[in-house]
């Protein structure tokens, strides 16, 4: 049986990989990553989700961008997710 404080560290775990996910599949494309929300302030308990900000280049659609961050799993925990490029 996993405890609690087990379950804690999973899911912190699980954040953080999260994290390095989204830089390692977005850090050469975009201009600007920005985590914010309760996981920036450092809350890190089983209520905690990422909430993602990325502004990148790409000609890509809107729902496209999306899509790619939403493929990187479910245990990602990205919940609010805003994939922007700028307008040339």
């Amino acid at each position: 049986m996993v405890t609690l404080d087990e379950k804690r560290k999973i899911h912190a775990k699980n954040l953080e990989k999260a994290v390095q996910e989204i830089l390692k599949k977005f850090s050469d494309k975009a201009e600007r990553i920005s985590i914010f929300g309760s996981y920036a302030r450092g809350r890190r308990d089983l209520f905690t989700d990422l909430d993602v900000l990325i502004i990148m280049k790409s000609n890509k659609p809107f729902l496209e961008r999306l899509r790619d961050i939403l493929n990187l799993g479910p245990k990602s925990r990205c919940r609010y997710i805003m994939v922007y490029s700028r307008r040339i």
